[in-house]
This record gives structure tokens, C-alpha cells and sequence, in this order.
């Protein structure tokens, strides 16, 4: 498979049919019910690169309440 993983035909910038989107939604009932979906692409995507993926949908909550999810990213080289 080389280097042509999943992101093989996602390209650079910020449209979402030309490239992978990272979208957070929430629920304080269990999963019950979800919060509206929010595009967050453009908080952590540089518009040069041509794919940024998410980790394994679970981030971790500092004592802050900070969020850290881990990412990747490949860029024109299509290195990740």
C-alpha cells in the first residue's frame, strides 16, 4: 500500500470535499443525545496540509479541563 493510506486523494486547504474535517460533538446524558456537530478544521489545520487525522476519538481532560486529542498530519511530501 505504500504511502497511498486513506489520505490518498485528500489535498490541501480547507474545503471538506477536498480534504479530511475534524468535527467534535458532545453529550452529557451518556450518548442519549448529542450536541450539533462543530467544525473545529480550521482551529487546528494549516490550509498547506493535506490531511489531519484524529487519534482514536478519545482525548484526555486535564485537571483544567483541558481537551488534548492526539493528531497526524501529512503535508505536500505525503509523509506522515
Amino acid at each position: 500500500m505504500g504511502n497511498y493510506r486513506a489520505w490518498h486523494n485528500s489535498q490541501a486547504g480547507m474545503d471538506e470535499k477536498r480534504t479530511g474535517q475534524l468535527i467534535l460533538t458532545k453529550s452529557m446524558d451518556d450518548g442519549k443525545t448529542w450536541s450539533e456537530p462543530i467544525n473545529i478544521t480550521s482551529q487546528v489545520k494549516d490550509p498547506s496540509w493535506h490531511l489531519l487525522l484524529q487519534g482514536p476519538g478519545r482525548g484526555i481532560t486535564m485537571q483544567d479541563g483541558t481537551l488534548v486529542f492526539p493528531i497526524q498530519f501529512i503535508d505536500s511530501t505525503r509523509i506522515p
